[in-house]
């Protein structure tokens, strides 16, 4: 408890000299001062970005206005679908069969097995938009 007084105490400080002189170097020491000392993780999350923010001049009123950017992106609704197709075509038992149809065709060459694992991969990766490796190995086809 003292020394979370102190660190406190060091940070009202340190943010004062920081915002007087413009120095973000000493704010982050001073964060991961405090990180190791016990902060919660969210602090050191947002007092990082804060730090950041503040460092590259932006207002800390823009911080909400780039999440929203962010946010309204037509691609992040495509990711819970994508991860939908995967797991019907796991369950269905597509990647099972698409490992049999890539080994009958490049199985018996040189290297045959990498060769199986790396088209099926991507091939598989192509309908989901994830990690094929990931659901093959989930699937138990590995």
């Amino acid at each position: 408890m003292e020394g979370r007084a102190l660190t406190a105490a060091a940070g009202a400080a340190m943010m004062l000299l920081c915002t007087q002189f413009s120095l973000a170097v000493p704010a982050l020491v001073l964060l991961a001062l405090a990180t190791l000392l016990g902060v919660p993780a969210f602090v050191t999350m947002g007092g990082l970005a804060l730090i950041l923010f503040w460092r590259i001049g932006d207002p800390i009123a823009s911080v909400p206005i780039d999440h929203y950017s962010l946010v309204i992106n037509p691609v992040l609704p495509t990711m819970p679908l994508f991860t939908l197709a995967g797991y019907f075509l796991a369950e269905g038992g597509a990647p099972k069969r698409l490992v049999r149809v890539f080994n009958a065709l490049f199985g018996s060459l040189r290297g045959g097995p990498g060769i199986v694992t790396a088209v099926t991969c991507a091939f598989f990766t192509s309908f989901t938009g994830g990690s094929g490796v990931t659901i093959l190995r989930w699937a138990g086809c590995l």
